[in-house]
């Protein structure tokens, strides 16, 4: 799912490196969302989320980090 943090990211500015795990980059942007004192970030497309699959496991998971800072 580092593509995913990378892709929220890019969206926020934040300069992404090659050696940076995904830890670092969902630190990097839930920093920012705080800083921005950010309240809401809309998600498109969330509906086709799957997490009975490994990938959209990750996802929701990497969703939730997020929304616990955001909110």
């Amino acid at each position: 799912m580092q593509a995913l943090a990378t892709e929220f990211a890019r969206c926020l500015g934040i300069s992404v490196t090659t050696r940076m795990a995904q830890a670092q980059i969902t630190d990097a942007v839930c920093h920012t969302y705080h800083q921005a004192d950010a309240h809401l970030v809309m998600i498109d497309e969330i509906h086709r989320l799957n997490p009975r699959t490994t990938i959209g496991a990750e996802t929701a998971d990497l969703l939730k980090n997020i929304s616990e800072v955001v909110v």
